[in-house]
C-alpha cells in the first residue's frame, strides 16, 4: 500500500470512528456454485458506538443478530439464543471483528491479519482486505469494502467466498449521528 493510500486508508478509519450511532438498510445478495439461483435477504443493520451491531433480516423470513459487548444474540422464529464471548473465544474474534469494520478500529493498512489494498473509483474508495492466515482462507478468499462521499460511509460489502462464491451486500438510506 502506497503512503497516499494508507492516508485515505486513516481518513476513513477517522471517519467511521466519529460515528456515535448509525442505522441503515441493507439488501444481501448471496452467490454460490451450491445455489441455482441467487439467495437474497433484506433488512436493517443498527450500530451504537458502545460495541453493539444489530443485523435485522425482514424477508425471506425475520431474524436478528445481536453481536453485544458480552454476547451474541440470535432471535428467530425458533426462540432467542445468546452465547456468552467468555465461553467462545471465537465467537468474540468474529464480533470485535466485525464491529471493528464499522468503527474502523480494522481499517488499518497490513494490520490485524489482513493484507489491505486500496484503490479509488468514481468518488467511491473500494478497500480490500486479505486475510492472512490459512484459518480464515478456508472460509474467505477476500473482503471488499465500499466507503461513498465526503463523508466515508459504507456502500456496500463483498465477501468472497474460498471455495467461489460470493456474498454482496449494499447499504442505503443511512442515518448517522456523529
Amino acid at each position: 500500500m502506497t503512503s497516499a493510500e494508507a492516508l485515505k486508508l486513516k481518513e476513513i478509519a477517522q471517519q467511521s470512528a466519529t460515528m456515535k450511532t448509525l442505522s441503515c438498510k441493507f439488501r444481501q445478495v448471496q452467490e454460490s456454485p451450491m445455489l441455482k439461483t441467487p439467495e437474497i435477504s433484506t433488512g436493517n443493520l443498527q450500530f451504537l458506538s458502545s460495541g453493539t451491531l444489530v443485523w435485522k433480516y425482514e424477508t425471506p423470513k425475520l431474524f436478528q443478530l445481536s453481536l453485544l459487548e458480552d454476547r451474541i444474540v440470535m432471535t428467530s422464529d425458533k426462540g432467542v439464543k445468546s452465547l456468552p464471548l467468555a465461553d467462545n473465544p471465537m465467537m468474540e474474534q468474529i464480533r470485535n471483528f466485525f464491529i471493528g469494520l464499522v468503527n474502523g478500529d480494522r481499517l488499518k493498512p497490513d494490520g490485524d491479519g489482513f493484507e489491505c489494498s486500496l484503490r479509488e473509483k468514481d468518488n467511491q474508495c473500494i478497500v480490500t482486505m486479505t486475510p492472512k492466515s490459512r484459518q480464515l482462507r478456508k472460509a474467505f478468499a477476500s473482503m471488499e469494502f465500499t466507503f461513498t462521499g465526503t463523508d466515508c460511509r459504507i456502500g456496500s460489502v463483498v465477501l468472497y467466498g474460498a471455495k467461489g462464491g460470493k456474498t454482496t451486500v449494499t447499504f442505503t438510506d443511512h442515518k448517522i449521528t456523529r
